[in-house]
């Protein structure tokens, strides 16, 4: 009876990951991504970094509803995503093509818990899919469904579709918003430029910014320097800066040159006293430094 008992669990167990998996063939070329980090934001609090499955986040695959995820999730072409306010979610593209890095939020804020963009009706749960139905080939493809996403871009060519507009990014920095509706929004430039296929005349360029509506062509946004220095702090502050408040201190930049040159410094001092007391054939030096 335990080894029957036993076989059904295994069968439930599996039947419960069948959404979540690809077959060996299939897996690495739909593969897009593995979630990095999920933060909680909290209004005016210090990000809390979220490390198990929670319903902040959401992933619904083919027909299935959609579940709780975490971080370490692999996300896959189709794939459809949600996320509640005052969450990001930092996802590390991963394919043979493609490599860059794509924070989902449902509004930019800068580290002070103010709001960036101005959108009327911010998304209550930011939606998108990565949709293989609007991309050509070699393409990756992102439907901004209702939120904003922050893009950090070094190769491939990733298409954004934001209030109806389909945008081409190729090594580039940007950040997009868009109101609970998905219908209008904006799009800042912060490196590189973006062009958009169906309006073949118009670029965006660094330091640039888009009005985006649905059915209107996009246009360009007069937007003063004190300003656009907001845009790029948010985007930084979303894409770079909550999750280096998670790194631990030894693991910094800002720790770990000075200390390899306390242990190069070391291994050369020790070096010489060895040479000099026992010879050059004597020396044996081992360094471990455990990250």
């Amino acid at each position: 009876m335990r080894r029957r008992s036993g076989v059904f669990v295994g069968a439930a167990v599996a039947a419960l990951l069948v959404p979540f998996t690809r077959p060996g063939g299939v897996e690495a070329q739909n593969r897009v991504g593995r979630v990095e980090n999920i933060a909680s934001l909290g209004a005016g609090a210090r990000p809390i970094r979220v490390r198990t499955v929670t319903d902040l986040v959401e992933l619904a695959r083919g027909s299935a509803d959609y579940v709780a995820i975490g971080p370490d999730q692999m996300l896959y072409d189709a794939d459809r995503l949600r996320l509640r306010r005052y969450v990001d979610m930092r996802l590390r593209v991963e394919r043979p093509r493609h490599d860059g890095r794509l924070t989902f939020l449902a509004e930019v804020l800068d580290d002070d818990g103010n709001r960036v963009f101005t959108v009327e009706d911010v998304p209550e749960r930011a939606s998108y899919r990565f949709a293989t139905d609007t991309t050509a080939a070699g393409e990756l493809g992102v439907v901004i469904e209702s939120g904003a996403l922050v893009v950090d871009w070094q190769a491939g060519r990733l298409r954004v579709t934001a209030a109806g507009h389909a945008t081409l990014i190729t090594e580039t920095r940007v950040v997009f918003t868009t109101d609970a509706a998905g219908t209008a929004g904006f799009l800042y430039v912060e490196e590189g430029s973006v062009v958009f296929p169906a309006t073949p005349g118009f670029v965006l360029r660094a330091g640039q910014v888009a009005r985006l509506q649905a059915g209107v062509a996009p246009g360009l946004v007069e937007t003063p320097p004190a300003r656009l220095a907001s845009y790029r702090g948010a985007g930084r502050y979303n894409a770079d800066r909550i999750w280096a408040q998670f790194t631990p201190f030894w693991r910094k930049p800002a720790f770990l040159l000075p200390a390899v040159g306390v242990v190069a410094g070391a291994v050369a001092y020790v070096a010489t006293r060895s040479s000099s007391e026992n010879g050059p054939d004597r020396v044996r030096v081992i360094i471990r430094i455990p990250f």
